[in-house]
Parts: C-alpha cells; structure tokens; sequence
C-alpha cells in the first residue's frame, strides 16, 4: 500500500497541506520549506567565527591585567556565542556574512539546543581537533558536530 503524505496546517489559513511544499495553495503564504541550497557551507561559517573571535578577544585583553584567570578567554567566548545566538539566532560574524542559526523545524533555537551546541557540542569538537567543523564539508546539510549535538541548521538569511 502507498503510504500516505503527511500533511501540516498552514499556519496563515490553517488548511492542510503537504509537507514539503513551498506555498500554500490556498492563500499563498511561503511556507519556509528549506532548499539544499539554503544551507551555508564551511567558508562562510569560517568567515563568521573568525569575526566572532575578536569582540571576545578584545575583552580579554582589556580585562586581562586586571584580572588573572586562565581560561577567560574560552568562558567569554563560549559566553557570547551562547548568548547571541539565543537572542538574535546568529552572532555578529553571523550577521555580518548574511547567515544564521536555526532549529530543526525552522524555528528560532531553543535555550536547550544552544547549550548543547555551543557548550556541549563546540567542546567536543576542541578536544577532537576540529574534525567536527571539516563534517561541514562532506555532509549534505552542512552540519557540523555541534549542529547535531544541538538540533541545528545554519542557513542564509532571507533579504528583504
């Protein structure tokens, strides 16, 4: 037997739809499907972390004759990424590069996920020697190790 489509509600109309299709055929809201081709790749997110990683540092170096902690650095970048991407869905290298974060679903990440991205998965891939950010290249979505761990896409924004 053929198993049948799975349908969703618009959410502007709420008639049922497909899943999958782009527009609803009732009153034309785009539906936010995800394209292959939405999906930002390895040299943009590397273009964005390395814009992510002067803020911190700036920081640091002024706060560093002050005060000596080891590991300032790592918790004031940790810090920010966590605390950017929950708010605005992206960090300003993000902003700046057209490109941002987001759940499984489309929707902006959850508190939980961004945890277990930018804590739990990031820490995974430092003590891995970055193998997790190379996953980027090969994997059809351009996840990398830290998108799984958090449920996550990263995806060009849309221009208005």
């Amino acid at each position: 037997w053929a198993t049948p489509a799975v349908s969703v509600a618009c959410p502007k109309c709420g008639a049922r739809i497909r899943q999958g299709v782009e527009v609803c055929p009732n009153c034309g809201t785009d539906q936010g499907v995800i394209k292959d081709s939405d999906f930002a790749g390895l040299f943009p997110r590397v273009g964005a972390a390395i814009i992510d990683i002067l803020p911190p540092l700036a920081v640091t170096g002024m706060i560093f004759p002050f005060i000596d902690i080891p590991g300032v650095f790592m918790l004031l970048l940790v810090g920010y990424h966590a605390f950017f991407t929950y708010k605005r869905g992206r960090t300003l290298g993000k902003m700046m590069l057209g490109i941002q974060v987001i759940g499984i679903n489309g929707e902006p990440p959850t508190l939980r996920q961004i945890i277990l991205r930018e804590v739990i998965g990031k820490l995974l891939i430092f003590f891995t020697l970055f193998i997790g950010f190379l996953w980027i290249i090969w994997e059809p979505k351009r996840r990398g190790w830290h998108d799984y761990f958090g449920s996550t896409y990263v995806t060009y924004t849309k221009r208005d």
